[in-house]
């Protein structure tokens, strides 16, 4: 969806379709639901590696993926942090990138905690967490440019 800014239906049989929210003309698809891409800010390492892997320009997005969202109760338009789930707790539709290991950190780490009801999803069938739960599959993540993994 980052990159082609196509509908794709998930595995839970829902069909998701990414959106301009600065375009009222871009609705989504007949029978599926808005889905709005976030990234971090520019600079954000999150946002370069995951432009890279994803296919698309981290310094020039496309318009169907942004930095800044609105609240869905109403509000002022925010910027996205990086590492930081005010964004996806904010707006019930957003879906954006989060380093695993930040989000892993937080979890243990109280006093660190920004994930804001922010939550990993499986690749395909693949967990981010090992079987306790606590900590990260080893074995998931996706190549990134420059030969590194995340």
């Amino acid at each position: 969806m980052y990159n082609a800014g196509t509908p794709q239906t998930a595995s839970d049989g829902f069909t998701y379709d990414p959106v301009d929210v600065s375009n009222p003309l871009d609705t989504p698809a007949p029978g599926s639901t808005a889905i709005h891409l976030l990234v971090p800010p520019l600079g954000s390492a999150t946002r370069s590696l995951f432009a890279g892997a994803m296919g698309f320009n981290s310094n020039s997005p496309p318009p169907w993926v942004k930095d800044t969202y609105t609240p869905t109760g109403g509000g002022a338009t925010q910027q996205v942090q990086d590492n930081d789930g005010t964004a996806v707790a904010q707006d019930r539709n957003a879906l954006m990138p989060y380093n695993t290991t930040q989000w892993l950190a937080q979890m243990n780490h109280p006093a660190i905690d920004r994930r804001n009801g922010a939550r990993l999803q499986n690749i395909g069938t693949l967990s981010p967490f090992d079987a306790t739960g606590l900590r990260f599959n080893t074995s998931f993540h996706f190549p990134c440019s420059a030969g590194t993994t995340t």
